[in-house]
């Protein structure tokens, strides 16, 4: 997670898909902390159902966010220590918003070695889906171990926290067993670390909205990347 760009935009019609338009218009202003997300105009019909839980979250996102910037969580230095790709402040930010929503339901696509993942639910009482494919083709380092080195940390972490673990190739993970996982549940955060085209974030989002309560927060590592920054593509959505 990177915390250097203001970023401004206004939605327009997504070119892949005729999804309504949720949002007119939102302001991202990361050097704000007071007011790092700001939600300006909505025409989603049932926006009374959802903007005061959306002003809830994004008050949580931003208190999240001071206290990792200061190095601030549930964490110990052990946990910050573990090697994956997840730097510390992320980790601190993951484990404050697993902290902090009360009724958190936690998704993460691309688990790798378990960094982030460990870290969001360290100390806290989380129901977690965690999918990967651990796929030895894949370009990652030591791919073949990241799995096994995964599980057996989970015993030790997980505490009070319930995490379900799908082999599988994120496509071919299906709504429906994710919603029997959860007991008709619904997913409040979601954390994607799977391909970085655009289309693949694009797809995230779409293969899994019936999953995700009608307001949530999705955390997409590496967006920063240049080829990434399509907004309009995802605030379609």
């Amino acid at each position: 997670m990177r915390f250097r760009e203001n970023i401004h935009f206004t939605s327009n019609p997504s070119p892949f898909s005729p999804l309504p338009t949720m949002m007119d218009e939102v302001h991202f202003s990361p050097l704000r902390s007071s007011n790092w997300v700001n939600f300006i105009s909505w025409t989603n019909p049932n926006k009374q159902l959802f903007i005061q839980r959306a002003e809830e979250l994004s008050q949580i996102l931003n208190s999240s966010i001071d206290s990792a910037r200061l190095n601030s969580s549930k964490l110990e230095q052990v946990d910050i220590n573990r090697e994956g790709f997840s730097g510390a402040q992320f980790r601190h930010f993951m484990n404050n918003l697993g902290s902090r929503i009360s009724d958190n339901i936690y998704l993460e696509i691309g688990v790798y070695r378990g960094s982030t993942l460990l870290s969001t639910i360290k100390g806290n009482n989380l129901v977690a889906i965690a999918i990967d494919s651990w796929d030895e083709n894949y370009y990652l380092p030591e791919i073949s171990k990241a799995k096994s080195l995964f599980i057996k940390s989970l015993s030790s972490y997980s505490g009070s926290s319930q995490v379900h673990v799908i082999n599988n190739d994120c496509w071919n993970v299906s709504n429906s067993e994710i919603m029997t996982l959860l007991n008709g549940r619904k997913v409040v955060t979601y954390f994607f670390d799977g391909n970085h085209e655009i289309y693949d974030h694009y797809l995230a989002l779409v293969h899994y909205l019936p999953v995700l309560e009608p307001t949530f927060i999705i955390i997409v590592d590496d967006w920063n990347w240049k080829k990434n920054k399509d907004w309009n593509v995802l605030c379609d959505i």
